[in-house]
């Protein structure tokens, strides 16, 4: 881009532990715009003292200013884009760097000080900064103008930029418009929201004419139906996982936490299964087939804690409860496909970077296991299979809904509003693909901003097997 009227710099502020130096060049590297680190615009004398671990008072900062600002009016001027990551700013600081109001952005991160002060004393890897903890806290006590943003750091830093990449273009259809940005080379999202205001949405099933899913950290089932009716199917004690149906109709819910399926009858939960004794970590998701055997994930390490991956199996569980282990080693089995005839059964190993496939038994059993495509750098989460033998599946790192055949090859992409998590195929043909997307799966940056949806898109090749 090189037209310098509609260049625009994006200005990413927060006190240090905020991220924003992160954050910024995520941003700068999903637009394809430069990256300014604001620090590198210090003179060498604040340097010095910032490097004595001194903070700086308003006399020093004024040649900062002038040389930041000076940079971005180059990039104005240029016509070429930028993202500018520096320290909290006070409300003189933040107007003197808006050297054109319409084309210059500001984004405020912003958490509770107690957290980003506890960020701090544990952090190693960098020298103090010109935002110094007591001079950035007191600057966020001043109010940000109208039309700034301010994202709450609860998220991870992925999600923030989808946030402020949303918000940067929101209006926008291509082209820029007279107080947005140009799109550059962010494509507009592919799919419609059905629906909104969910904590984190997950697990979606197509089952009698609605889609049924879980809002995981609100510990509710419930289904929305063709005209947009929300019904809340049940609430828990725990956070629910994947859902299937025995033959008679009876529905099963994970709990992951506690690792046990219930089923649902008479409006009440009633034991199904403890598998507390075989799995150490939480359980995940869970296909059940059309005999009514469940075939549970689930995470085989400890996950958060930031373990070194470990394999695990699947744990079967027949119509009886009695369960046991199938079909491994994978790596932190998530989504889960049967095929038409029930003879093949496909895993997301979503740490793993891949699918894997199984010669399912006529007793259950899971044999052959194979490696059915390789999907480096995406993470498959949620699945689903279409006539064609290919899959659907969430990749929440890449931010995409990825149509994969055997083997590896990616025949579709699809980009949603939110990060994806889950899908499956569904609607009277089939042909509606419905995706649970968030903006995080961090469980209290998720209950802060309940950001979860439902998105669908119309699809070419019909929904095959289960789920």
């Amino acid at each position: 881009m090189s037209d310098p009227n509609t260049a625009w710099v994006a200005i990413i502020m927060g006190v240090p532990g905020s991220g924003r130096s992160t954050v910024g060049r995520l941003l700068a590297a999903e637009l394809g715009w430069a990256f300014v680190e604001g620090d590198d615009c210090q003179p060498p004398e604040n340097r010095a003292k910032l490097e004595r671990g001194e903070s700086l008072d308003e006399e020093a900062r004024r040649p900062w200013i002038e040389a930041l600002r000076a940079r971005i009016a180059a990039h104005l001027s240029a016509g070429t884009p930028a993202v500018v990551a520096c320290a909290a700013l006070s409300p003189v600081q933040r107007e003197r760097l808006r050297v054109d109001p319409q084309r210059v952005r500001l984004i405020l991160l912003q958490e509770e000080m107690a957290m980003i002060a506890g960020r701090l004393r544990t952090r190693r890897d960098q020298p103090a900064t010109s935002g110094a903890p007591d001079g950035g806290f007191a600057a966020l006590a001043q109010d940000m103008p109208d039309d700034a943003l301010v994202v709450d750091v609860g998220a991870t830093p992925d999600a923030i930029v989808r946030i402020v990449r949303r918000w940067l273009f929101a209006g926008t259809a291509g082209e820029a418009g007279a107080d947005r940005p140009p799109v550059g080379k962010i494509a507009g999202p592919d799919t419609d929201i059905r629906l909104d205001g969910l904590i984190f949405p997950e697990t979606p099933r197509w089952h009698e004419g609605r889609l049924w899913l879980t809002d995981r950290y609100a510990q509710r089932v419930l289904t929305l139906s063709p005209r947009d009716i929300v019904e809340t199917i049940l609430e828990m004690d725990d956070r629910p996982g994947g859902l299937g149906w025995l033959p008679d109709g009876t529905l099963l819910v994970i709990a992951i936490e506690t690792r046990r399926i219930y089923r649902l009858v008479a409006g009440r939960l009633e034991l199904h299964a403890d598998l507390s004794d075989m799995l150490g970590w939480p359980c995940n998701d869970m296909l059940v087939d059309q005999a009514g055997r469940a075939y549970v994930g689930n995470y085989g390490y400890d996950v958060e804690g930031g373990a070194p991956l470990v394999s695990t199996k699947l744990v079967r569980v027949d119509p009886n409860g009695r369960a046991m282990t199938v079909g491994g080693p994978v790596i932190f089995p998530n989504g889960t496909a049967l095929t038409a005839d029930g003879r093949t059964m496909l895993v997301a190993e979503t740490f793993a970077n891949r699918l894997s496939a199984f010669r399912v038994t006529a007793e259950g059993g899971l044999e052959g296991h194979r490696t059915w495509a390789e999907v480096q750098p995406a993470t498959p989460d949620g699945i689903c299979l279409d006539s064609e033998g290919a899959v659907w599946a969430a990749s929440p790192r890449t931010h995409e809904v990825l149509r994969i055949l055997e083997g590896g090859e990616i025949a579709a992409r699809l980009r949603p509003h939110g990060i994806p998590y889950a899908c499956v195929l569904g609607g009277t043909d089939r042909r509606t693909l419905f995706i649970c997307t968030a903006e995080t799966s961090e469980p209290e940056a998720a209950m802060r901003s309940p950001s979860g949806r439902i998105e669908t898109i119309r699809v070419a090749v019909p929904g095959a097997g289960q789920p």
